[in-house]
């Protein structure tokens, strides 16, 4: 047998060797700890932790008076507590979705949510589409608590036929009653299509 080939058979033999020792003891060991120490978290999936801060964050949750799923994700969160059931997420994306089939879209550049009522506070940016509605503003606010969203700054709502500005809006979830108003008792601007 030739020298050569079995000297690279042996090579490739100690680097597969390398590659499986550096797997289990390195990056196997990570995955571990990090599930373990999402545990506590209750429904909170994430993919790295350093400090206070979360990479890659979701979390879902069934809200039992209608029966709808809400799932918020974002890029990055901060523990804003030391309890850690308040966080920032940053480049946020939540859905709610209803169990009648359809789903409610949120985004937003940042949102403060609460781990123990769900309670959100979506800012900067934030764009909310449900079925043909959508709203953009600067501050949405959804309290599963008071069954309610309020939507204020900025507010922007359209949908098929009419175009809204307006100060505020608010939403509740269970009848689906909505009000529109001007916060200085003015008339809320609207542009037919």
């Amino acid at each position: 047998m030739n020298y050569k080939i079995v000297f690279q058979l042996l090579l490739l033999t100690f680097i597969i060797f390398l590659v499986i020792y550096f797997y289990k003891d390195y990056l196997y060991q990570q995955d571990i700890k990090l599930n373990l120490s999402s545990k506590p978290m209750n429904n909170l999936n994430i993919k790295d932790i350093q400090n206070n801060v979360v990479k890659d964050i979701s979390y879902k949750k069934m809200y039992n008076l209608t029966g709808d799923e809400f799932v918020i994700k974002g890029a990055y969160g901060e523990f804003i507590e030391e309890n850690n059931d308040i966080i920032m997420i940053t480049d946020v994306k939540a859905f709610v979705n209803k169990n009648d089939g359809t789903s409610v879209y949120i985004k937003s550049d940042k949102a403060i949510y609460d781990t123990v009522n769900n309670e959100t506070n979506f800012m900067n940016n934030v764009e909310l589409i449900y079925l043909d509605h959508k709203i953009n503003v600067d501050f949405l606010d959804l309290f599963f608590s008071n069954n309610l969203i309020q939507a204020y700054g900025n507010l922007i709502y359209q949908n098929l036929e009419y175009k809204l500005l307006a100060d505020k809006l608010e939403l509740d979830i269970i009848t689906k009653n909505i009000k529109i108003f001007m916060l200085d008792n003015s008339n809320v601007k609207i542009k037919r299509y």
